[in-house]
């Protein structure tokens, strides 16, 4: 790798880094981004505008790139294993959502500001990446419970989502010394009533 190629992914990561910072504490529109995310990141404005477009730009950078790999591994841990029971499924991907939270939890703040953000293309990507959940989750349901339809595991789809963002995003507001204790309760009071709900609503997976 030649030295300039190396320096520009240094620098990107720098801008990255100082970026889920702010963002995740100011938000888009609250970003300055030369107080914000240059100063802190020792970055030229130059330098910044050869990697970036704007700070929209540095934003849906960071919120792609996470995105694919935290719905990879999340749905990796769906996948049925032998011997695996739905509720052992649903922790294993629960699991992998809390791991992401402690890793990335400025991720998940900035996920949280932005739900309203009147920027199109940070509402564009925001809705996209909500579908691409949706039917990713769909595609699973009805291989588990083919005597669903469609309609069905699409309710059951946005409940788990929206419950189990709702439950971290609570989790995130412990004091980091608290989320140790209160994870293991979280964890299974969320399996718990993912499983009664998407059970009551779908019935029975199959070879479970």
């Amino acid at each position: 790798m030649s030295k300039r190629r190396s320096d520009a992914q240094q620098t990107r990561q720098q801008l990255v880094a100082a970026g889920r910072k702010a963002f995740a504490k100011k938000g888009l529109r609250g970003v300055v981004l030369r107080d914000d995310v240059l100063r802190p990141a020792g970055v030229s404005t130059g330098s910044f505008y050869h990697q970036f477009e704007n700070k929209t730009d540095l934003l849906l950078a960071i919120l792609k790139d996470n995105a694919e790999a935290y719905r990879a591994n999340v749905l990796d841990a769906m996948k049925p294993r032998e011997g695996d029971s739905l509720e052992d499924q649903i922790r294993s991907s629960y699991t992998h959502t809390f791991d992401n939270a402690d890793n990335n939890g400025d991720i998940f703040m900035i996920g949280r500001r932005e739900r309203s953000s009147t920027d199109k293309q940070v509402a564009t990507f925001l809705a996209d990446n909500h579908k691409l959940w949706e039917e990713e989750l769909v595609s699973s349901y009805l291989q588990l419970f083919p005597a669903s339809n469609r309609q069905q595991c699409l309710m059951v789809a946005d409940f788990v989502i929206h419950q189990g963002q709702g439950v971290v995003e609570d989790y995130l507001k412990l004091p980091k010394a608290k989320r140790s204790a209160a994870r293991k309760e979280l964890l299974e009071g969320l399996v718990k009533y993912t499983v009664g709900g998407i059970t009551a609503l779908l019935g029975n997976p199959v070879n479970h």
